[in-house]
């Protein structure tokens, strides 16, 4: 029959009062044991928390990365749009300052053609009302012949000065008004590349205002991280001393109760009435029966690691190998139900379905599995029942 294998934690050391050990002692270090046994699952559970937490903090710093990552070039390239902007606005002032000149300049260009045109209609209406200068009445009104010409001439070259300043006038306002145009036409382009500018100004900037409201999101979940962290490390660092210091105190009690306890028979002792022999010589550290409010299905005897552990009775090997809390262990089959396991082994010396003759080696004294030293577990199973193996040695 096979053993069921339980997995448990062996850590206190309940002593029979056949055994010299104080029973205050082995009292006490059951109580150590078992506090230890729980303080080591709690430092486990706050270290898992640690580490999931370290976890997150380094994947929050991990995104933030990225985010700046996608956010740096977006910065720069908004500097590069405000610098643009700002010179194409200081562009447009300078543009709308010149264009204002030559809408002045056009103005009075257009106020002095106006003028001139006023003055030339009013020489011309006066030479249509006149007509053409009579020469004996010129030549009445002058002393001279010759003076009576420079009038006639004189009159003539004022209504051509006229006419030719009007005519400049004209084409300078024409000028103006060309180059008032030319401006007009740059600033309107100014202007559209200013707002073309302007807009993709704003697109960048808002992709970038999301991209720091997410930076600071993940900034302040990291931040609330890292504070869980820093309890949760002090936590770990406490328990970790307390932990440390029920060791000590469990190694201690270990060492005072150990020597003062009595030993098992060698492993080379003859077979009790029931045909076993001890598997191993050591101290006897636990035995079976209720422990920490659940049954110890077998005893404990503590020993160097490697020692030879040998087969209670012969048998032939049903399981040899890793088995949860049991760590290695090997179970040998006696035949009419009766089965013996040896637990914790630092080393499997038979394998299953291998013949061992009472008192071989089927492995080494160890301490894998569910264990806080150096010991064998032993157990005596009937039709899978656990037996009392004091019972059978």
């Amino acid at each position: 029959m096979l053993i069921a294998v339980v997995a448990g934690l062996v850590a206190a050391f309940v002593l029979t009062s056949s055994l010299v050990a104080a029973p205050g002692d082995s009292e006490r270090k059951s109580e150590v044991d078992k506090e230890l046994a729980e303080s080591q699952d709690e430092l486990n559970h706050v270290r898992g928390k640690e580490q999931v937490l370290s976890n997150e903090v380094a994947a929050f710093s991990n995104r933030i990365r990225s985010v700046e990552s996608r956010l740096e070039p977006l910065e720069a390239r908004l500097g590069t749009l405000e610098a643009e902007i700002q010179q194409l606005r200081d562009r447009l002032n300078a543009l709308t300052s010149r264009l204002l000149v030559e809408r002045q300049k056009l103005i009075e260009a257009e106020d002095e053609l106006a003028k001139r045109r006023v003055l030339l209609e009013r020489r011309l209406k006066d030479i249509y009302v006149r007509g053409e200068p009579d020469p004996i009445i010129v030549l009445l009104q002058t002393r001279s012949i010759n003076d009576a010409a420079e009038t006639a001439q004189l009159m003539e070259l004022a209504v051509d000065q006229d006419r030719d300043t009007a005519n400049a006038v004209r084409e300078y306002a024409a000028s103006v008004k060309a180059t008032r145009d030319k401006i007009a036409e740059v600033r309107k382009d100014v202007e559209n590349s200013e707002a073309r500018a302007t807009a993709a100004a704003e697109e960048v900037r808002l992709t970038a205002n999301e991209l720091r409201k997410e930076r600071e999101g993940l900034a302040k979940l990291q931040n609330g991280r890292k504070k869980l962290l820093s309890s949760v490390s002090a936590d770990r660092a406490e328990l970790e001393a307390h932990t440390e210091g029920l060791a000590a105190e469990s190694a201690a009690l270990s060492a005072k109760i150990n020597g003062l306890q009595s030993t098992a028979p060698t492993s080379g002792s003859s077979p009790s009435s029931s045909g076993f022999i001890w598997p191993v010589q050591g101290p006897l550290t636990s035995t079976f029966g209720p422990r920490w409010g659940r049954m110890h299905e077998g005893i404990d005897v503590s020993g160097s690691t490697g020692t030879g552990i040998a087969a209670a009775a012969g048998g032939t090997v049903i399981i040899a190998g890793p088995q949860g809390g049991y760590g290695n262990l090997v179970v040998v089959d006696h035949g009419g139900g009766v089965s013996t396991a040896y637990a914790h082994l630092s080393s499997i010396a038979a394998g299953v379905g291998q013949a061992v003759a009472q008192g071989s080696v089927v492995g080494g004294l160890g301490n894998t599995g569910n264990s806080t030293g150096p010991h064998l577990h032993f157990e005596v199973r009937v039709n899978g029942a656990a037996q009392n193996p004091l019972s059978y040695l």
